[in-house]
């Protein structure tokens, strides 16, 4: 639901409830803590715990449309349909919405950006690549 409009394609939302929250992480995060996670030192983790749950950060649908709109314009949101799509509903509501990482924090790891920036990152992507070809994201 951000993609596209970016981009200036039409998105539909499948779940017309704007206060689902979805656990979210950042590409830009997501990348910097899995190559933290390749170069830390081994003893940070417990022997008797071998996973981490990365940061992440909880989004409503409805702070979704917020940042779109302040990143993109109101023009974005005229692109975005809401619909009900009952299958899309039931596996929506069956994620969890919050996730501890308390864990993830003392062991090193970077806690995600605001949403809103992830956006905007996702838009000046965009505009890279098209005036130089540039894709992907960096940490």
């Amino acid at each position: 639901m951000i993609r596209e409009p970016i981009s200036g394609i039409e998105c539909v939302i499948p779940v017309q409830d704007r206060s689902l929250v979805s656990w979210i992480c950042s590409p830009k995060t997501l990348v910097a803590n899995l190559l933290y996670a390749l170069t830390m030192p081994s003893d940070v983790l417990p022997k008797h715990i071998r996973f981490v749950n990365l940061p992440g950060i909880g989004v409503g649908i409805q702070d979704m449309m917020d940042a779109l709109r302040k990143v993109a314009g109101p023009e974005a949101l005229k692109l975005l349909k809401e619909a009900d799509i009952p299958e899309v509903r039931t596996i929506s509501y069956s994620w969890p919405q919050k996730f501890d990482n308390a864990r993830a924090y003392k062991m090193g790891f970077q806690l995600d950006q605001p949403f809103e920036d992830t956006v905007r990152d996702h838009q000046q992507l965009l505009v890279k690549s098209k005036t130089k070809g540039v894709s992907g994201y960096t940490a």
